[in-house]
């Protein structure tokens, strides 16, 4: 079961969070820890691949297999926007956050 949490950049007055979302593509490497206050939750999926996650929390791209159509369609039973760099997956209690290419382990300060 995994855990999604979406960086509040897209939120108002959240400049920190807006400045990290932005500097995020250039501090792939020296990221280690992430500021737990600046993320909501926004559900949770039975899938344990962070590749698959991204795909299903993608409003618009298209999926062929219809188990991940299904729990798409589940998942986005409310407002949101699509997952996004900077915002976090859990599995198993390790945290792992969306970077411009691939995923990287990391801990909430």
């Amino acid at each position: 079961m995994a855990t999604i949490y979406y960086l509040n950049w897209d939120m108002k007055n959240n400049n920190k969070e807006k400045e990290f979302f932005h500097n995020i593509h250039l501090q792939n490497d020296e990221i280690t820890h992430v500021n737990k206050n600046w993320y909501r939750k926004i559900g949770t999926l039975n899938i344990n691949e962070p590749e698959q996650i991204w795909k299903v929390c993608q409003r618009d791209y298209p999926v062929s297999n219809s188990e991940l159509q299904i729990k798409r369609n589940k998942f986005y039973t409310f407002k949101d926007r699509s997952m996004s760099v900077g915002d976090i997956i859990e599995i198993d209690d390790k945290k792992y956050i969306a970077l411009s290419i691939g995923f990287k382990e990391i801990k909430w300060i």
